[in-house]
């Protein structure tokens, strides 16, 4: 036979993320980032408010949906992502621990998917939007509170 190698499976300590300059500057980015072990604590209306609010203050939002257990995250520039996502957690988790959340908030890292045409943002910001029909938390179109997108901040293609 061959030698083992050519079946080698990855240790979970392999790198999820591309390497930091691999992330480029004017190209917007569709984040998923789930709570620690799925909780769905964004049930409390205080919490998701409050977190709420953090993303419709952030400056490169350009679509949110909060979910009671994850958060899509729409960002105009996935340039220092890595940096940009870290300091939303923290400051997020901080916020947390102040309403009398205890322990982590986040999981431990984020999925991202880099928005490189027109097309794949209009089908991402369409799947985001829908996101809480599908879960069935929404009693018609645009009724869910933890939903935003500011349309007039998106990239001119």
């Amino acid at each position: 036979m061959g030698d083992d190698s050519e079946y080698r499976t990855w240790s979970r300590s392999r790198a999820a993320r591309l390497r930091l300059r691999r992330y480029p500057a004017c190209v917007p980015a569709h984040l998923v980032i789930g709570t620690h072990r799925r909780r769905p604590v964004f049930l409390r209306t205080e919490l998701a408010t409050a977190v709420f609010q953090m993303l419709e203050r952030h400056p490169r939002t350009l679509v949110a949906v909060l979910m009671p257990d994850h958060l899509h995250w729409l960002i105009d520039n996935a340039e220092n992502l890595i940096q940009v996502v870290a300091g939303f957690k923290s400051i997020s988790t901080r916020r947390s621990w102040d309403l009398g959340v205890r322990g982590r908030l986040w999981q431990r890292s984020f999925f991202d998917n880099l928005l490189r045409s027109p097309q794949s943002l209009e089908m991402t910001v369409q799947y985001v939007l829908e996101n809480p029909a599908r879960a069935r938390l929404e009693e018609g179109p645009g009724s869910y509170p933890w939903s935003i997108a500011f349309f007039d901040r998106f990239p001119d293609w």
